[in-house]
């Protein structure tokens, strides 16, 4: 299992250990009498991602903002019903946080080389460090 949620999800540069309980929590839902629950919220999280897009709205945006960018991320919503070719043109995020951060005004972008989408797992020391100093 480790090596398709490594793989497929794309959320780590490199599988560590300590990650597998990662798999454990996401896994052992299905088995709680709260799974009914869980399985709602999860289809009202993507119903909302795929109809209501917020990329639209970044540039409304007034308030401080920090982008916290892994280098190496290449999460797709939607991955498994793409293809290999298509999947390597999406979910480029060395390219999307800069897009994104050129689009909120005032927007501040911070890129972790050698880093995927969960930047606080992967990196904790290095990502806290630069949070404390951008807060």
């Amino acid at each position: 299992m480790e090596k398709q949620y490594q793989t497929e999800l794309s959320y780590f540069t490199k599988w560590k250990p300590e990650y597998d309980e990662l798999v454990r929590i996401a896994g052992g839902i299905s088995y709680s009498a709260e799974f009914p629950r869980y399985a709602k919220v999860a289809a009202m999280t993507y119903t909302m991602i795929f109809e209501q897009p917020v990329v639209h709205e970044f540039k409304n945006l007034k308030v401080p903002t920090v982008l916290f960018i892994g280098m190496e991320d290449k999460t797709i919503v939607g991955k498994g019903r793409l293809t290999p070719e298509q999947q390597a043109q999406h979910g480029q995020y060395k390219v999307l946080g800069k897009q994104t951060a050129d689009v909120i005004p005032g927007a501040k972008l911070i890129e972790f080389e050698n880093c995927g989408h969960i930047p606080h797992m992967e990196i904790p020391k290095a990502f806290a460090a630069t949070l404390l100093e951008n807060l």
